[in-house]
C-alpha cells in the first residue's frame, strides 16, 4: 500500500456528465472565453499539489488536443453511474491525503472560496469531510474528502448507491455554511440554458 503524505492534496475536476439538460456539453461551454473545465482548473490551482481532470469518454480526444494535463475517464466497472463513480476513478489514481472536488459546472468558483475550505480542514477529524452549505443546499461537489472515502465510495457503488447525499451520510462531515452574497454566487450551478443565462447578466451587470 502506498504510504501517504499527510496535508497533500489532490484537485479532481469532474467534467465527466452527460449534460443532459444543458443539451450540449457544459464543460466545454465558455464564460469569458474560457471553457467552464478550464476555469475549475484554474480555481483549484493555486491550493492543490496535483489535478486530475475525469473528462466523459465522448469528449476525451478533444479536450486532449486542448490540455495536457492530466486527464482520465471512469473505471470501466463503473464508467457512467455519476460523480461517485468520477471521484472514485480519480481517487484510484493518485494517492493523496484529501482530495478538493469540484464540478465544471459552477463557473463562478473561485480559489478564494476553496481557500476557505481547506483553512478549515486542520480543525476537523482527521477522516472527515468538508462540505458547503449555500442556503440550506449541502454542496458535496465543491467539497474536500480525505482519503479514506474512497473504501466508502467504493462500497457504495458496488451496492449500485450512487447518490452523494448516500456518501455524506456515511463519513463524518463538517458542515460550513456560505452566507455573503459574493460566496453564495461561487456556488452558482449550470444545469440548463437558462442557469447560463443568469450568470452571464450577472456577470455584465457586475461590470455596469
Amino acid at each position: 500500500m502506498n504510504k501517504v503524505s499527510r496535508n497533500t492534496y489532490t484537485g479532481i475536476t469532474l467534467a465527466g456528465g452527460q449534460s443532459r439538460r444543458y443539451g450540449t456539453p457544459k464543460a466545454l461551454e465558455t464564460l469569458d472565453e474560457e471553457p467552464f473545465y478550464k476555469r475549475s482548473i484554474r480555481s483549484l490551482q493555486p491550493i492543490v499539489d496535483k489535478q486530475i481532470l475525469v473528462v466523459h469518454p465522448s469528449l476525451q480526444l478533444q479536450m486532449s488536443q486542448e490540455y495536457k494535463g492530466f486527464m482520465i475517464t471512469d473505471e470501466p466497472e463503473f464508467a457512467g453511474h455519476g460523480p461517485l463513480a468520477g471521484i472514485f476513478s480519480a481517487m484510484n489514481q493518485v494517492t493523496t491525503s484529501h482530495y478538493i472536488v469540484l464540478a465544471c459546472d459552477m463557473p463562478l468558483m473561485d480559489t478564494e472560496t476553496l481557500q476557505l475550505l481547506k483553512a478549515v480542514q486542520p480543525f476537523a477529524l482527521e477522516e472527515s469531510c468538508i462540505v458547503p452549505v449555500v442556503e440550506g443546499r449541502t454542496q458535496p461537489l465543491a467539497a474536500i474528502y480525505p482519503a479514506s472515502a474512497k473504501r466508502v465510495i467504493y462500497h457504495l457503488l458496488t451496492s449500485e448507491k450512487r447518490r452523494l447525499t448516500d456518501l455524506l451520510n456515511h463519513l463524518s462531515c463538517m458542515y460550513i455554511r456560505f452566507e455573503s452574497p459574493r460566496r453564495i454566487s461561487a456556488f452558482q450551478n449550470v444545469n440548463t440554458p437558462k442557469d447560463y443565462l443568469q450568470i452571464t447578466k450577472s456577470q455584465f451587470d457586475d461590470l455596469n
